[in-house]
This record gives C-alpha cells, sequence and structure tokens, in this order.
C-alpha cells in the first residue's frame, strides 16, 4: 500500500508542492501572529518569524524525502542520464 500511496502523490505532485507550501505558509504565519501578540510590530513579526522557521526549501527537500521522492527522484535522473548517454553513443 506504501508504494501505491507515494505513486499517486508523484503522479499527482503538482498538487503535493502546492500543498506543502500552503502549510508552510501556514506555519509561518500562525508564527508571525504570535509574534504580534507578543507586541512585535508586523515587520518585525514576519522578519523574527522567517529566522525561526528557516530555509523553507530544506524543509521541503526533507519532507519530500520523507515521503520517498528523493529515490524515485534519483532512480529517474539516473534513466534520464542513462537514455542521453546512450543516445549519444556511437551505434553500429
Amino acid at each position: 500500500m506504501k508504494v501505491w500511496s507515494l505513486l499517486s502523490r508523484w503522479f499527482h505532485r503538482r498538487r503535493y508542492e502546492q500543498e506543502l507550501t500552503e502549510e508552510l505558509a501556514f506555519h509561518l504565519d500562525c508564527r508571525r501572529a504570535d509574534l504580534m501578540k507578543q507586541g512585535l510590530d508586523g515587520a518585525s513579526a514576519e522578519r523574527q518569524a522567517r529566522i525561526e522557521l528557516g530555509m523553507v526549501e530544506l524543509h521541503k527537500d526533507a519532507v519530500r524525502s520523507a515521503h520517498g521522492f528523493a529515490s524515485i527522484d534519483a532512480w529517474l535522473g539516473d534513466l534520464l542520464r542513462a537514455a542521453a548517454d546512450w543516445q549519444r553513443a556511437p551505434h553500429t
């Protein structure tokens, strides 16, 4: 069942990526709101929330890896490189 779930997410990757972006934005918004309740102005709260969240792309990569996308992406990359090498090789 895990393989089916992974393939389903991979085939609906655009939606998966959008949901991941929205979830991280939600966490950023919640933290910014908390900081504003503590007395920070909007710009300072935004900056502090971004600092605390860290590099968003690293979080996305970690989630993708946890869901198995790194393995599929690596396999597909290897397959595409092999196909390109085969195409460039002289055929007799």
